[in-house]
């Protein structure tokens, strides 16, 4: 839990099947908790998208989303 961070539910998608296993709605601590996946290639990290947008989590910058 010390490794998430809040961001703004519009951002994510709830029909996205990653969004949140299901098996998380019945865990008080985990219910708000959403995934955001990025894909790693050997070269890259693709960033979560929705809507147009891109949220990624780049190291010295936290999310960022363009």
């Amino acid at each position: 839990m010390n490794a998430t961070i809040p961001v703004n539910s519009q951002w994510l998608n709830p029909a996205d099947p990653t969004h949140r296993p299901t098996e998380w709605s019945t865990v008080p601590g985990l219910r708000d908790i959403s995934l955001l996946p990025q894909a790693v290639t050997r070269t890259t990290i693709k960033p979560y998208r929705r809507d147009g947008k891109a949220i990624s989590l780049e190291l010295q910058k936290g999310i960022i989303r363009s």
